[in-house]
Formats: structure tokens, sequence, C-alpha cells
């Protein structure tokens, strides 16, 4: 199973905390009922407190952004994926992060959030950066595939890479929308048999 916080050099302990519980917050309310007064309330803290580990909000929301990417970079990182079929790569890697949200989904929440990235800002940058970092690695994955004959190659690879992603975003939202009911590796398992049939050579 995917885990995170693994790695995070990058950030103290105490401000893995507060952005733990930003995710939290923003999961639960929503990223424009966000406040920094209620951030502290809900750590246990006085607003200065807060800042003494960020320096203002923004300051706070681009280390967020930072800390979903790194956790993202962790994820892939961990990923057993020996030298298999394009096919089984494919669905031990969907798989795996479809279980991770179905553990972690305050995190799918606001990763998924597309009030996160409304605005201009240094946050909004770094998710984007994100989005274009998957959608890049997934192409050079599946250009690898068609280039050995595991995938049909009369298909654009990024084309197929927005689909794949576009077709995640989705089966997540509708399933957070629903109330999480169920499982959504299970969820998840219909939609990848169509997906798949689509890129058979």
């Amino acid at each position: 199973m995917l885990t995170v916080d693994n790695l995070m050099e990058d950030f103290t302990e105490r401000q893995v905390d507060i952005i733990r519980a930003t995710i939290q917050l923003i999961a639960d309310e929503g990223v424009h009922n966000f406040s920094i007064r209620k951030l502290a309330a809900r750590v246990g803290v006085t607003e200065p407190a807060v800042y003494r580990h960020f320096e203002s909000k923004d300051d706070l929301m681009i280390k967020l952004a930072a800390y979903i990417t790194r956790n993202w970079h962790v994820m892939f990182n961990e990923l057993d994926i020996r030298p298999t079929s394009f096919v089984e790569q494919m669905r031990v890697i969907f798989r795996e992060v479809m279980a991770y949200f179905d553990d972690n989904r305050e995190f799918a929440k606001t990763l998924l959030s597309t009030n996160l990235i409304a605005t201009d800002s240094g946050m909004t940058r770094e998710l984007l950066r994100l989005k274009d970092d998957g959608v890049a690695r997934f192409t050079e994955f599946v250009s690898t595939s068609q280039a050995s004959g595991q995938a049909r190659s009369d298909v654009d690879a990024e084309s197929v890479a927005s689909v794949f992603f576009g077709t995640v975003w989705w089966v997540v939202t509708v399933w957070l929308a629903d109330g999480a009911k169920g499982s959504l590796v299970d969820q998840w398992e219909s939609t990848w048999g169509v997906l798949v049939r689509l890129l058979e050579p």
C-alpha cells in the first residue's frame, strides 16, 4: 500500500502537522471557507503561532501545494512496477493510486478541488506543474509501450494520457460527491476495463 510523509525533508514536523490540518479543513469546509483563524483553532494554537511556521497564508498554501506534489512523487516512486506487460503496469499504477485515495479521502478531496487552483498564485502554479509532470510521465510510458508494440500506435500518446488522467479525476470526483460510498478501487475496475481495451493493439 502506498504511504506518504516518508520523504519530507523540506518541511519541519510542525509544518507537516499544520499542513495536514489544512488539508482536513479544506476537505471539510472547502477552500473558500478556509482561514488561518479556523486553522489555528483546529490545530489548538493561536494565529501568531501559525505564522511562526509560515510567513503568510499564501506561503502556507504554496507549501501545501509543494507537500501534495512531494507526496504524489513519493507514491509513484514506491510503486512496484516490474518489467511486465504494458497493461499490467497500468493496472498496478492506477489500482494503487485509487487505493491510496480510498484510504486518504481528505487528501483526494483537496488534490482534486477545482477551487484550489482557481486563482493565479504560487500554489496554482505548483499544482499545475504537478499535473504537467504526471501527463508527461504517462505520455512517455505510453510512447514506449507503443514503440514496443504493446499498445496501439495509431493514437496520440499525450492525448491518451489526458484521457486517462481526466477519467481518474471524474471517477474520484463522482465517488466523493456520492459520499465516498463503497470501494473506489472496485468502482475504478469497471472503468479501467473499458479504457484498457481502447489501447490494446
